[in-house]
């Protein structure tokens, strides 16, 4: 526990004490098994404490996915269990065996009450969040094609670096770009040459996500 991103700092009374007064589960999950589901209600704060998951976001239209690996230990959608939308907004699935830890809402509540370093912790995690989104519309707009196509996958991940597969047709890609359909299927088999991502039937796998990038992008 003292090991989890939220616990940090904490002492190992503080972990003794908080698991006698306070409902914390732990829950093993075997692979391909759903954690939590987009728009599920987010009732608490869920901790994975070992393992890995597939993250999968999609669209509003349902026209393409991104999907991309979340490591732990890590807290899923922290910023997600307050606010005006208390709903997941991605899929969560574990990759291989997963130890998951639930702390519910009000226990969360009573945890930031009690322990200075749990409320700091949690206001961090949030605050990095919402810092990295806040930043999003302010960066340079990429001047070259595959700028654009690597800032369209980079703003629709979770995590900023590693691989990621979209799942997309050229044709709503070229859409979304707002460039010639041709002109994204040569810049994409360029990128392929390079070594940079992996091209499938209406798939594209960006092998490191931090190595695509352009300065700038």
């Amino acid at each position: 526990m003292m090991a989890l991103p939220l616990f940090l700092g904490m002492s190992g009374n503080d972990i003794d004490e908080l698991m006698s007064n306070h409902k914390i589960a732990h829950h093993v999950y075997s692979e391909k098994r759903i954690v939590v589901a987009a728009d599920e209600p987010c009732n608490g704060l869920i901790i994975v404490a070992s393992g890995k998951l597939s993250v999968i976001t999609e669209s509003d239209d349902h026209s393409y996915t991104v999907e991309e690996t979340f490591p732990s230990p890590g807290v899923i959608q922290p910023e997600r269990v307050f606010g005006l939308s208390p709903r997941y907004s991605r899929t969560f699935v574990t990759k291989e065996k997963s130890t998951i830890v639930y702390i519910p809402k009000k226990d969360v509540v009573s945890l930031s009450d009690h322990y200075q370093i749990f409320r700091i912790n949690l206001l961090n995690t949030i605050s990095s969040q919402v810092q990295r989104l806040a930043r999003m519309p302010w960066r340079h707009t990429p001047d070259t094609l595959r700028g654009r196509i690597v800032r369209f996958v980079y703003t629709r991940c979770m995590l900023p670096a590693g691989e990621k597969t979209v799942i997309i047709k050229m044709a709503h890609l070229a859409k979304e770009l707002n460039a010639p359909r041709l002109n994204i299927s040569k810049e994409l088999h360029a990128m392929e040459s390079e070594g940079l991502i992996e091209l499938m039937r209406n798939k594209i796998i960006v092998k490191q996500l931090e190595k695509a990038i352009e300065p700038h992008s």
